[in-house]
């Protein structure tokens, strides 16, 4: 890549995240306002968050989103495995699969502003330092989510990782949906040069 090709690209990022901090931050805020209102409604407000965000990755960046495999999505509640490769499938599996709920590490819930938001969307937050103690955790607050009727979004490989890679999987976590008696949904994720893909 030339020195003009990366200061283009370069700066195409630098807007996203200034548009992506305002969000989060705006999102941060109201979400110590609205704890009261019902969890649906919450949902909603944050995904049109996501959406936004969305939108404005495919201005500042160019991103285009083709979605394949929707007809494969259960009817709710469902736990949806799913490989993570970047922040792109959080914010766009949260407002397609609502109402949801992400198993994530607890550590987030502390950033200012997006844990705060994250908060209010009920993840199920786990300790990863203590396995046995996560997995009891997630099972229970996985049973509570499903009987309510939301959806479960797991990331069994724990952290991100590369396009077309596939790193170590936590086994534990797949037997939620066993154990629970849902459907589980595997959503791979692929991030292409020409664009992002979603497949079912």
């Amino acid at each position: 890549m030339d020195v003009n090709s990366y200061l283009f690209y370069s700066a195409r990022s630098f807007v996203f995240y200034l548009g992506l901090i305002a969000i989060t931050v705006f999102l941060g805020v109201m979400s110590c306002f609205i704890w009261a209102i019902p969890f649906s409604l919450r949902q909603r407000i944050f995904a049109r968050g996501n959406q936004a965000t969305l939108a404005w990755l495919q201005i500042t960046c160019n991103i285009q989103v083709k979605v394949s495999g929707l007809n494969n999505i259960p009817a709710p509640p469902f736990v949806a495995v799913c490989n993570h490769q970047s922040a792109w499938e959080s914010f766009f599996l949260q407002q397609l699969l609502q109402p949801t709920s992400f198993v994530l590490k607890r550590e987030l819930l502390w950033l200012p502003f997006f844990g705060w938001s994250v908060a209010a969307s009920r993840p199920i937050a786990i300790r990863r330092s203590t396995p046995r103690t996560a997995l009891r955790y997630l099972f229970r607050e996985g049973h509570k989510r499903l009987k309510e009727g939301i959806n479960v979004v797991i990331y069994p490989e724990g952290t991100r990782q590369p396009s077309g890679a596939l790193g170590h999987l936590k086994l534990e976590p797949l037997l939620l949906p066993k154990k629970l008696v849902c459907h589980c949904y595997p959503s791979p994720t692929t991030l292409a040069r020409t664009g992002l893909y979603l497949t079912g």
